[in-house]
């Protein structure tokens, strides 16, 4: 019995050095293989391999104007495993392998029937091949099967949008239409996630919507409310908005409770009465605005704010990372901002952002005081018109510039017309010189705390000091000695040179907010 035991063990253990040997032979083929041959891989439409053959080969995709899709490779078709091509639009995926399709020498083709795609982008054109030692390659490419025509303002009731509106599958904005669809405010669509693809040309609407007196209203604003947009950095161009008989005029009326972020709007024209105007958004409640960059022109009528990002902000709105290049004139509007025209609660935040713009705030001299009583006063900052809430490492270079003589009711400031509240880390600098007002450089009128900041003029930093507060504040003066024990008014500040300014010889947290730049002002450190 013991021998036929030690016989058995003896053939398992034959068995199990035979099957060690194979594998080790397999494993080692395969080590050897991979060892042996070099494969590097560039993903752009030219793409260069390395196959284990040591061939140099190159692929290419092509559509012509005919939406003929080639795939051009020389690698030989005895290295070749399997070559397919596949394509997809937002209601259907189409693949094929190309044994089914025209192959002409190393070209291999396939036709799209453009009229079963009509209005609808082909997108993600996947050009694939594998060759006999498992090497795996994909390459890409993107047209439009049909271009949409944006002549007009699309049905946004039978708008269908690529993906599902989730975090993980958001709807996807490819074009102008996208964009109306989002949430236009005339009718009610779903909330959800959505994600910018591509640039937007905004520029046809500007024969939307059509009004009297060959006039015509442009977009429909959108009305964001629990939404999640995300520009991707994509920019919108040319965005036009008429709409003298409603007021609240942007890209969005509203947004409540949503976030929108990293989104460039460049040459909007924004037309405005009787509500609140910005390029953005005429109001903002309860939401995110992060990096998000303006430029363009308001005209604000009778507005009661408006701003070149956000007509009012309130009731827990934050600013991030966002500026505005903008050109606004304002009759009768009475708070008017380069960024912002109000922050109207003391939970709104604007942080890290700026204003370049240029504002012209026309005279209101002549209107019916009786008729129109909340307009004998206009509260007007290069930053924010009228501020309750909190401002912290922002800067504005623009100061609001009146057209024709200055009423003893502005109140004017390079930052903010008027602070109630709190700005910490801020600077001002003036950058032209037709400025006509007599102004706070800092703020027209401060009934709140202003802490850590400076001016690049030497005139009054706060115009009407009620009740304020501020510390650390300077001013570059040629005679600061003078300036600051003979004619120093608390709200002046205190006076310094240029040079000393420059160089950092003052008191910041230049560890953790600010930095020093060669030959120029000041600056904080996001600005790097």
């Amino acid at each position: 019995m013991e021998s036929n035991n030690n016989s058995n063990r003896n053939r398992k253990a034959i068995i199990i050095v035979v099957v060690i040997i194979i594998l080790s032979m397999i494993v080692g083929y395969y080590i050897i293989d991979i060892n042996d041959n070099e494969q590097s891989v560039d993903f752009e439409n030219n793409v260069e391999i390395m196959i284990d053959l040591d061939v140099e080969s190159e692929s290419e995709l092509f559509v012509d104007e005919e939406t003929n899709i080639s795939l051009y490779t020389n690698i030989d078709k005895e290295n070749i495993d399997e070559i397919s091509l596949s394509y997809e639009t937002k209601k259907d995926t189409h693949k094929n392998n190309f044994d089914k399709i025209i192959e002409r020498e190393n070209y291999y083709d396939e036709y799209i029937d453009t009229k079963s795609f009509s209005e609808e982008r082909i997108y993600n054109i996947k050009g694939h091949i594998r060759t006999v030692n498992g090497t795996s390659e994909n390459i890409t490419h993107q047209i439009y099967v049909n271009e949409k025509d944006f002549s007009e303002k699309p049905n946004c009731r039978s708008h269908e949008y690529e993906g599902e509106g989730t975090v993980e599958n958001p709807f996807k904005v490819y074009d102008l239409h996208d964009l109306q669809c989002i949430a236009p405010r005339s009718i009610t669509t779903e909330s959800g996630y959505y994600e910018f693809k591509d640039d937007i040309d905004a520029t046809p609407t500007q024969t939307w919507n059509s009004a009297s007196h060959n006039e015509y209203k442009g977009f429909e604003q959108l009305h964001s409310i629990n939404n999640n947009i995300d520009g991707n950095n994509h920019t919108i161009t040319g965005l036009y908005i008429n709409k003298p008989d409603y007021g609240d005029e942007g890209l969005f009326d509203r947004i409540y409770n949503s976030t929108v972020s990293d989104i460039n709007i460049e040459n909007a024209t924004i037309k405005s009465e009787y509500g609140f105007s910005a390029i953005l958004a005429s109001q903002s409640e309860k939401s995110m605005i992060d990096n998000i960059s303006v430029n363009g022109t308001i005209k604000s009528e009778e507005d009661m704010s408006s701003g070149g990002l956000v007509g009012r902000a309130y009731n827990g709105t934050t600013i991030r990372n966002s500026n505005a290049k903008v050109s606004i004139e304002s009759h009768y509007t009475s708070n008017v901002g380069g960024l912002v025209g109000n922050m109207f609660e003391s939970d709104t935040l604007i942080t890290q952002s700026y204003s370049d713009s240029h504002i012209v705030i026309e005279d209101i001299e002549d209107i019916d005081r009786q008729t129109y009583p909340y307009k004998t006063a206009v509260i007007s900052g290069g930053l924010v018109g009228s501020n309750s809430g909190e401002i912290t490492e922002s800067y504005s270079k623009t100061m609001p510039v009146s057209n024709d003589g200055v009423p003893r009711d502005y109140t004017i400031g390079g930052i903010v017309g008027s602070n109630s509240n709190y700005m910490n880390n801020i600077y001002y600098q003036n950058h032209n010189d037709d400025w006509n007002i007599h102004a706070g450089k800092i703020a027209g009128s401060n009934n709140g705390e202003i802490s850590n900041g400076y001016s690049t003029e030497s005139i009054t930093l706060i115009e009407s000091p009620s009740n304020s507060d501020y510390n650390n504040i300077y001013y570059t003066s040629d005679n600061p000695d003078y300036d600051n024990y003979e004619t120093r008014n608390p709200q002046d500040g205190t006076a310094v040179t240029e040079e000393n300014l420059k160089s950092g010889n003052i008191r910041f947290d230049w560890d953790n907010v600010w930095m020093t730049v060669d030959d120029g002002y000041p600056e904080f450190q996001w600005q790097e």
